[in-house]
């Protein structure tokens, strides 16, 4: 076991050395342009906002981007067929601020994802040269969209995405949520995204999606990934392929959201997710799950068992702080609480059990709940 150990420090320290260089590859929004710049030279912004049931969030939402009064812009809410006051709370606030829409959406066709649906509807009553896909728990910060835009004129075409900071409350949304950067900062480098043709070198967050609306036309829209879960990864892929750019950018300061509330919502959000995102592969999907369990859970169950094997105490110990201490550069890049980094065991624990349970969804057709509908 100690030899074991050994090899496993080795990994985590190359492991290391990558998300050091990783994360510093993030390039950042662009800074806001002068006003009377955008006024003349900057064409429509359409931001698109699919919601169903928001109704707790959909005000705050649409006020931290109607506090920016300088850009032009349209502000679409497509209420996907909701049963709270979502609807209600955005045809109140459209009477108010003439630059938001509200669009009742319609019964979701067979073959689509509900979201992707919901999109694909709102991109069809766009106006804009932009097409900015947010999630209604999405808090823009008072400058943002200034930057954003900034950094669309830069980029003239293609993608801009990136992970805003997430909210985290509850046991397991710390536990758990926080693990997205940590996949991204461990496995994927950074650079190659905006710097590489390879569709495989991608990544996205669906709650900040900011599209050119050439090339949204060019991947054939949501329609080309209807029957997708991660939608957000699909389009990254398909702009990829179309040849145009993919930047990921550090948006932490600039964007915040809280994506559940309670530990079910963690459970059911990230099992509608995981074995999808990795292709539904059931050999990547195993040995990814192996990896984490031997390279950050089974420090700390060896470091336990030292009490009786002495000769594990030392490379337990030096694994289990290597693993820390990733993910304390991972939190600290990213904004979180630094004490996280120290539960990373448990994280692996619960994202592995997650896994499991979207495999099994998966292998026995139970497909995968969300929102009040089911896909399979």
């Amino acid at each position: 076991m100690a030899t074991f150990l050994t090899i496993i420090i080795v990994l985590l320290f190359f492991q290391l050395l990558f998300v050091m260089w990783n994360v510093s590859q993030l390039p950042t929004l662009g800074n806001p342009l002068p006003n009377n710049h955008l006024d003349t030279d900057f064409p429509l912004i359409s931001i698109l906002i699919p919601a169903r049931n928001e109704e707790g969030n959909i005000k705050a939402c649409l006020e931290s981007i109607l506090q920016e009064q300088a850009y032009p812009i349209e502000v679409c809410v497509l209420d996907d067929r909701s049963d709270d006051r979502t609807g209600e709370i955005v045809k109140e606030i459209a009477e108010g601020d003439q630059r938001v829409r509200l669009i009742q959406g319609v019964e979701l066709e067979e073959g689509w994802m509900g979201k992707s649906y919901a999109c694909h509807q709102l991109a069809q009553q766009a106006n804009g040269e932009w097409f900015l896909f947010l999630d209604a728990d999405l808090r823009l910060k008072r400058g943002t969209l200034g930057k954003a835009i900034a950094t669309a004129m830069y980029q003239r075409k293609g993608l801009i995405s990136g992970f805003p900071f997430q909210e985290v409350n509850t046991w397991l949304e710390k536990l758990v949520v926080p693990m997205m950067m940590f996949t991204i900062a461990c496995h994927l480098p950074i650079r190659f995204v905006q710097h590489k043709k390879d569709p495989k070198f991608v990544a996205a967050h669906g709650a900040f999606l900011f599209i050119h609306k050439n090339t949204y036309k060019k991947i054939g829209g949501h329609a080309a990934f209807k029957k997708d879960l991660v939608d957000d990864m699909s389009m990254g892929r398909a702009v990829k392929k179309a040849g145009d750019p993919v930047m990921l950018a550090d948006v932490h300061n600039d964007l915040t959201m809280r994506m559940y509330d309670r530990a079910s919502q963690v459970w059911k959000g990230y099992k509608k997710n995981l074995y999808p995102g990795m292709g539904y592969n059931p050999w990547l999907f195993a040995g990814v799950l192996t990896f984490y369990t031997c390279a950050y859970l089974l420090p700390l169950l060896t470091l336990i068992g030292s009490i009786l094997m002495p000769s594990w105490f030392w490379p337990s110990l030096i694994a289990y702080s290597l693993g820390v201490i990733i993910k304390l550069v991972i939190d600290w890049k990213n904004g979180q609480p630094l004490y996280l980094a120290f539960l990373l065991p448990f994280s692996i624990l619960f994202v592995n059990l997650i896994g499991i349970d979207s495999w099994r969804a998966s292998q026995f057709q139970q497909g995968y709940e969300w929102k009040g509908r089911t896909y399979q």
